[in-house]
């Protein structure tokens, strides 16, 4: 009977396939496997007894795709059809979900396809099984031999139900793959009706949509292009992989022949037995214990290759588990020694392992940029993540919230969730959503999403554990790589600081210096002999040195740990010595840099270095944004306000950035964000100094603004 687990939703089924001795059911599996491509056909299996090497049975475990996403396993069994083995057909039907009955079209053979018949409805009767409940399919094989019976006959004699039934001829592959297909649609429509599978999703995949697209993906073909060709598909290259066991059964005398059904000729119905000698070693039993014993052997044979199936899948999960360690470790490796042009492309190559893991078709990795929104850098099948945009009950970002929260979200349509709305932006296709976030114990880096159609199975508890390592692999990988990057902006920042510690030095011993130009222009003024143009002269040198000693005493103040003095500041006058100086480089650069200043601005109240400073270390942060992005806009607007004087400073690096297939270099965005955090916390002190407002807000149109409101004296 049918395995079902709903809350894991896994079912395993069983399609028996049934019919008389040297009818071609052992051949029809063999081809099966032989035609499967290899990612979906496991071992077939062969259990035999170790004397004679009579069969007990056939075992092919055969994956297929999920069907609305409950993940598939089959268990496609041929019983043996020697009248010995009456025992174990009867034991295998008790757990069948359907069958395949496969008749000889030998003429020679007719007797024995009802024979076989009338048993397989006697033994079901036995299990308490209504032999018109059980969903069947005929395969009427040998179509090739000179003599065979006609196929209306066959059909009056054998299929009462008017099941589907195909002619075939499994030695050549024909019509074995129609009747597979249609013993899967079979067994599907039943399960799904009995079991309420998929009711709750709203574009729910029919059986026989399945079993097309199964045949496709297992197959390579499907049954419109199986009947226009009338041959079955060209088998893989590779040999198929299978396995022998032999189980050790006692000898049983000949004395005995259970289940013997009589003999179709009727010339031989007269004629006296044989006189029996027993073999050496051979155990002479009445026919129901020989019956007993048969049917235990084959049960347990049947429980042993159940578990070798079940062995062999973990074997196969495990198998891909580890491939997707190794693929992000040898992704990671190249991503160290990537150009930024490369890495969008290890990554895209990265997330089409991991779709390819999870069976799905859709996916986004989106990272999360320097002023906090997240960026698809690699959308497989998608333009644009759905999660963009969705909203938590509470309004927060839905992206946001699952990177806050630091857990795989999950959720299937049909559930209650946060997710629904990210599954209907992905289409109807999509019948689940899993989230990863991507987060260190140190920073939050990014999303890692896939979305699932009915053809996946909605994964497990241990796929999404398993899921969860190889994204924290990734992003601690990605980790890396960035504080790489960001080692290489600390050795630049030390430099800087060293050339800062210069400058500082250079500015205390200033003293001296200005002290002697201080004394000599008293000098030279005091002179009576001095020209009138010299005292003018005089004026101006007098009027820069002031100027040096203040952003002196400025420098002096800030490493004494006080405020410097606050002063009427030109706004207008600063910004336009900014623009001469940033502007080359800024060109450059491909960044274009606008200063407009509108009428009626006075002077703001501030420090002028420390404005200066200010203004010039938020164009430098827009400045590095923009050149990662590959150029765009920096605009200052400067205009009165009612508290002041309003200057506000746009970039455009999101209109940037939404143009490119994917920024080339959001390796650099964690050490953006945390430069732009302690820029904010700099900016946010020395405004307050100012007396000040300070915000920054980002605009679908526009970009990122960060805006300044000053006073005016």
């Amino acid at each position: 009977m049918v395995e079902i687990n709903h809350r894991e939703r896994f079912l395993r089924a069983k399609i028996l396939y049934y019919g008389p001795a040297a009818g071609g059911k052992t051949t029809t599996l063999q081809t099966i496997h032989r035609l499967a491509r290899g990612e979906r056909r496991q071992e077939l299996v062969s259990v035999n007894t170790a004397q004679d090497r009579t069969i007990l049975f056939d075992l092919l475990p055969l994956s297929t795709p999920a069907f609305r996403s409950y993940d598939l396993r089959f268990q496609i069994v041929a019983v043996p059809g020697q009248k010995f083995y009456g025992a174990t057909r009867k034991m295998l039907l008790q757990n069948a979900d359907s069958i395949v009955f496969v008749a000889n079209s030998a003429t020679d053979r007719w007797q024995e396809n009802l024979q076989s018949m009338k048993e397989m409805t006697e033994y079901l009767l036995d299990h308490g099984i209504e032999p018109s409940t059980l969903p069947i399919v005929f395969q009427y094989n040998k179509r090739d031999l000179p003599d065979t019976t006609d196929m209306k006959i066959m059909e009056r004699g054998l299929n009462a139900r008017n099941a589907p039934s195909f002619s075939a001829v499994a030695t050549e592959g024909k019509g074995v793959l129609e009747t597979f297909g249609a013993a899967l649609e079979r067994t599907m429509n039943e399960l799904a009706t009995r079991y309420k599978i998929g009711e709750g999703l709203g574009d729910a995949r029919s059986a026989k949509e399945w079993a097309s697209r199964t045949l496709l993906e297992i197959f390579g073909t499907t049954l419109e292009d199986l009947a226009k060709s009338g041959k079955a598909p060209d088998p893989p290259s590779e040999p198929p992989p299978s396995k022998i066991f032999r189980v050790k059964a006692p000898k049983l005398s000949a004395v005995v022949r259970p289940l013997q059904a009589p003999t179709l000729d009727s010339s031989s119905s007269s004629a006296s037995p044989p006189p029996h000698t027993p073999s050496e070693g051979a155990l002479e039993l009445d026919t129901e214990s020989a019956n007993a014993m048969v049917e235990s052997y084959a049960e347990a044979a049947s429980r042993l290759a159940d578990h070798i199936s079940e062995l062999s899948e973990k074997t196969d999960v495990e198998a891909k588990r580890v491939k997707a360690f190794t693929v992000v470790a040898d992704v990671a490796k190249k991503l160290f020694e990537a150009t930024p042009d490369e890495t969008p492309v290890l990554l895209e190559g990265l997330v089409d392992s991991l779709c390819t893991m999870l069976r799905c078709t859709q996916a986004s990795l989106s990272v999360i940029r320097p002023d906090g929104n997240f960026e698809q850098v690699v959308g497989r099948g998608l333009r644009v993540d759905p999660l963009e945009g969705a909203k938590t009950p509470g309004g927060r970002p839905l992206a946001q919230a699952i990177v806050d929260g630091g857990q795989p979200m999950v959720q299937v349509r049909g559930e209650a969730g946060p997710l629904e709305d990210a599954m209907d932006r992905a289409g109807v296709e999509c019948v689940a959503v899993v989230a990863f976030p991507m987060s260190t114990p140190v920073h939050a880096l990014g999303l890692l999403s896939f979305y699932l159609p009915q053809e996946a199975p909605a994964p497990n508890k241990e796929t999404i554990a398993h899921m969860e390592r190889v994204v924290l692999e990734l992003t601690m990988a990605l980790e890396v790589i960035s504080d790489a990057h960001a080692s290489d902006a600390l050795k630049q920042s030390l430099r800087s600081a060293f050339r800062g510690r210069v400058a500082e030095g250079a500015t205390y011993s200033l003293d001296g210096p200005l002290g002697g130009i201080d004394q000599t222009l008293y000098r030279m003024r005091s002179h009576p002999d001095a020209p009138h143009w010299l005292a003018q002269e005089i004026q101006h040198v007098e009027g820069y040195a002031a100027h040096v000693k203040f952003m002196r005493q400025t420098l002096l103040d800030l490493r004494a740990g006080r405020l410097p003095s606050r002063i009427p500041t030109p706004i207008g006058e600063l910004l336009s010595h900014l623009e001469q100086e940033l502007g080359p480089g800024l060109t450059d650069q491909g960044i274009r840099f606008i200063v407009e200043i509108k009428p009626g601005v006075h002077p703001v109240f501030a420090e002028p270095f420390l404005l200066r400073g200010l203004v010039y270390t938020l164009i430098e942060n827009s400045r590095r944004r923009l050149a990662g992005a590959g150029g765009g806009v920096i605009r200052i607007l400067v205009q009165p306000d009612t508290n002041g004087v309003r200057i506000s400073i746009f970039d455009n690096l999101i209109a940037v950035s939404n143009a490119l297939s994917a920024p080339a270099r959001f390796l650099d965005w964690p050490l953006e964000r945390r430069l732009t955090d302690v820029t904010h916390e700099l900016m946010q002190s020395v405004v307050e100094y100012f007396q000040g407002r300070w915000s920054q807000e980002t605009r679908e149109a526009v970009g990122t603004v960060r805006t300044i409101v000053l006073p005016t004296p």
